[in-house]
């Protein structure tokens, strides 16, 4: 059976040196390679994550914008209303 990589070593890999391990313990049956796909996987995720949370930022902020507009919406025809 193939020597599995400690965790800090898989961290310490870049996502291609990942696959390439991935794809050496592939060819032999016997190893296993799970523990490649799953640092692969983790990072996807985090990647996403951080996406998420940027973009969930922007609607934030979006937001707030939109409110401010239409309270100054409001305001400006409350005024016109009772000229």
């Amino acid at each position: 059976m193939g020597m599995i990589p400690k965790y800090e070593e898989l961290q310490a890999l870049s996502d291609e040196e990942l696959i390439v391990r991935y794809d050496a313990a592939a060819k032999n049956a016997v190893a296993g390679t799970q523990f490649y796909q799953d640092a692969l996987l983790i990072r996807e995720q985090a990647r996403q994550n951080k996406e998420m949370l940027r973009l969930t930022c922007h609607m934030r902020n979006l937001t707030f914008i939109v409110a401010f507009f239409t309270l100054i919406n409001l305001i400006i025809a409350i005024i016109l209303v009772c000229k």
